[in-house]
């Protein structure tokens, strides 16, 4: 693309084309090309609504593609394939698009990428497309049926399947293709009561279940002079209803020991009124001046960041009151935000489990009787979540469960909670919440 170009549609192909080539994150694809454009405003949120579209829906659209082809999605060229792509996303899911103009404008494509011999082509199997009224056929296999529909790994809609009731399995992969919020955590060591509202009616904040974490239509905002003032910072619902359920008191220890971007810190350190001692490690100086940078930004200094390996004690940290272990997970709750996951195999998360292990296994050892540990996961995988915390508990009689946040309603009152979008609105979460009730030798 040509310093300067100014064509979201052009835009967006390019990124799905390098996408395809590099197989690096979605964000980061965009951001590139996005930033070698003139593009602004509405053409600019179009490129990345064509962009994200095309890769969440990435195995629905090359089985269309290919049921109206003569050659199958995968043996196409990437640039004919891309634009194919980009013009049938705009097709079923953008009604703002005429139909004739999202033909048009992407044959035009074929030009603009030097591709002109394959016009024709494209524009055969985009009207094709179009005299079928749109229709493609979906397979009759239940696990392959969805994992067309859905645009997911087939082995990862049988794990949803057989993990969840179909209603809520499909439910989350519906949810998926949703707008993604941007949930906004107010800075309460920052903001008072008068000065949150002022936030909330100039940004048109929207409450949530939380009292100082809303929802803002436009992720534009981290570039507000308020955001750099520290009033606010990004955290999603979830990951701050763990914070939530470890309830963070002043004069108490905290562990967060996975913490980076260090959002689940800064939320315990508002929680405790900035008077808790607030430990924040993680395994690299890259993750951990993440911390370090926000914690400045936000004025915070009762969380103190440290680069440590999560899975390794440091005898030299002490004991701790409370403990957070959001360990790293395959990230299946949060394909709305990063849609490349969804096309991962259960096969590629098979050694986490083991590293998850390991870490809350650590994390008990910097407990003492009466501490508290909260284990959490952005994923719906059960092999990540209860069965590591059922591992550890089988290994550790001196553990017990607790519940938590029962004040929030359902599903919470239970001692290992997975929450989905339509809970609460956030992101697919796993929280589960321990005690050591007595020392391990009784």
């Amino acid at each position: 693309m040509n310093k300067g170009t100014s064509n979201p549609r052009l835009a967006a192909v390019l990124a799905l084309i390098k996408m395809e080539s590099d197989t690096v994150y979605s964000e980061k694809v965009l951001d590139e090309i996005l930033s070698k454009s003139a593009l602004e405003g509405s053409d600019r949120r179009l490129a990345a609504r064509i962009f994200y579209g095309c890769v969440s829906r990435k195995i629905t659209l090359e089985t269309i593609i290919s049921q109206y082809s003569s050659k199958p999605a995968n043996k196409l060229d990437n640039t004919v394939a891309a634009i194919l792509k980009s013009a049938l996303y705009q097709l079923l899911w953008l009604d703002t698009i005429p139909d004739n103009a999202a033909v048009d404008e992407s044959v035009k494509l074929t030009k603009a990428l030097k591709q002109p011999h394959t016009s024709g082509f494209v524009n055969a199997v985009l009207r094709s497309f179009l005299r079928a009224e749109k229709a493609y056929k979906l397979p009759d296999e239940k696990f392959t049926r969805l994992s067309v529909e859905y645009s997911v790994n087939t082995d990862i809609a049988r794990l949803l399947c057989e993990s969840f009731p179909d209603e809520i399995a499909t439910d989350f992969l519906e949810n998926s293709f949703e707008e993604v919020p941007v949930f906004v955590a107010v800075n309460t060591l920052k903001c008072n009561t008068e000065e949150i509202a002022e936030l909330t009616e100039k940004y048109t904040f929207t409450q949530t279940i939380l009292p100082n974490v809303f929802i803002y239509k436009n992720s534009g905002i981290v570039k507000s002079k308020d955001f750099k003032k520290g009033k606010f910072y990004i955290q999603d619902l979830s990951s701050a209803l763990a914070c939530y359920a470890l309830n963070p008191l002043k004069n108490e220890r905290i562990l967060d020991i996975c913490a980076a971007p260090g959002s689940k810190s800064f939320t315990m350190a508002c929680l405790s009124g900035g008077n808790a001692e607030i430990i924040a490690c993680d395994i690299s100086e890259n993750r951990t001046a993440k911390i370090i940078d926000g914690s400045k930004r936000l004025g915070i200094s009762s969380v103190k960041a440290y680069t440590a390996d999560g899975r390794i004690f440091n005898d030299k940290l002490g004991f701790f009151d409370k403990i957070l272990c959001d360990v790293p997970c395959s990230g299946l709750g949060v394909i709305r935000r990063k849609p490349e996951i969804r096309y991962k195999s259960p096969a590629d998360f098979a050694e986490l489990p083991q590293i998850q292990y390991e870490i809350l296994e650590n994390a008990a050892h910097y407990a003492k009787p009466g501490t508290e540990i909260i284990y959490s996961t952005c994923t719906l995988n059960p092999a990540e979540n209860e069965a590591v915390v059922t591992r550890f508990l089988d290994a550790h009689p001196e553990f017990e469960t607790m519940t938590f946040n029962e004040h929030f309603g359902k599903p919470f009152g239970k001692s290992m909670v997975t929450l989905f979008p339509h809970d609460f609105g956030g992101d697919g979460f796993f929280t589960a919440k321990l005690k050591k009730t007595k020392n391990k030798d009784g």
